[in-house]
């Protein structure tokens, strides 16, 4: 910059010198010495320390928006009303009758007149301290049968009894031929249609129907006779 002067100033007086000597009876009041330009100008820079201030930085709080939340109303939908369920009626159930199982008409029976209460004549010297059931069975021509069984059941003076004869087993048939004879007890006994008797064929296959019968406590009908006949 300073050489740039320089170079201006020197130029300016070359040309001020030119045009005042040119000038008829005027005499320069210059005279200018030769300047010398320097052949070379060396620009020294001194360097200024720079100190670094250290600047404080003082953190500033950055506020949050604040997010206002405008409530929304949700419609919330009633519930529908459902129909309470129709009662399905229950199909009628159909009773179908059983069919009465006909009744097989058993081929024996028990023989009219009978039974009869008697003295015990056969075991004489049990005299009144015995009581039993005996008979006969017969076919249809009043033929005693053999090997027939006879099944009394029920109760006796309190008790439970299952009792059997076979007809034509009686020692001495003091009933009779093919006759049957059981022992109720040693003692006569009072019962009124708590026992039952039954015939069976020699096979066990009932021939009779279930008939009730009575006891006595009197020694003058400590003996039952109850006869089958074929109808």
């Amino acid at each position: 910059m300073k050489r740039l002067l320089w170079m201006i100033i020197l130029v300016l007086t070359t040309a001020f010198s030119v045009v005042f000597t040119s000038v008829d009876g005027f005499t320069s009041i210059f005279n200018p010495t030769p300047i010398v330009m320097p052949t070379e100008i060396t620009l020294t820079f001194e360097p200024t320390e720079v100190t670094a201030v250290p600047t404080e930085i003082v953190p500033t709080q950055t506020v949050e928006p604040t997010v206002e939340i405008t409530p929304t109303v949700t419609e919330i939908p009633l519930p529908t009303a459902t129909a309470a369920p129709t009662e399905t009626p229950l199909p009628t159930a159909t009773v179908t009758p059983i069919p009465t199982p006909t009744a097989t008409a058993m081929p024996f029976k028990v023989q009219a007149m009978t039974p009869v209460f008697m003295t015990n004549f056969v075991h004489t010297d049990a005299a009144c301290n015995w009581q039993g059931v005996a008979g006969q069975v017969f076919d249809a021509n009043l033929v005693p049968v053999l090997n027939y069984i006879v099944k009394v059941s029920g109760t006796y003076s309190s008790q439970p009894v299952s009792l059997v004869g076979i007809t034509g087993m009686v020692t001495g048939k003091p009933y009779g031929p093919g006759s049957y004879e059981i022992v109720l007890g040693n003692a006569p006994v009072t019962s009124t249609d708590t026992l039952i008797i039954q015939l069976f064929d020699p096979n066990g296959d009932p021939v009779s129907d279930p008939q009730s019968f009575s006891t006595s406590n009197e020694c003058s009908k400590n003996l039952v006779l109850i006869n089958f006949q074929h109808k």
